[in-house]
């Protein structure tokens, strides 16, 4: 595998789920998360309580041992056409 091969996956995997840039923290102790494009209100930032912040970021986290991938149609594993479409290795 070259050089870009192994450093793409790597930095791909070790970028934070949210930009440090985008995030404030308040006189108050609320935290600040500023949005890439206006809410339809018009929004930029949405505020948090620290509590709260921390939910919302457990819930972008994926159960552990669930399969996030989803195979349809000829790529299920008991496909009669899989042999002629996939490489199993």
């Amino acid at each position: 595998m070259n050089c870009w091969g192994i450093r793409t996956p790597i930095r791909y995997i070790s970028r934070p789920a949210v930009s440090e840039n985008r995030l404030s923290l308040s006189l108050n102790g609320n935290i600040s998360f500023q949005l890439k494009t206006p809410s339809w209100d018009g929004n930029m930032h949405v505020i948090f309580e620290p509590p709260d912040f921390i939910a919302h970021l457990a819930a972008l986290l994926p159960k552990p041992r669930v399969n996030l991938t989803c195979f349809y149609r000829v790529f299920v594993p008991n496909s009669e056409h899989r042999a002629r479409v996939a490489i199993d290795c």
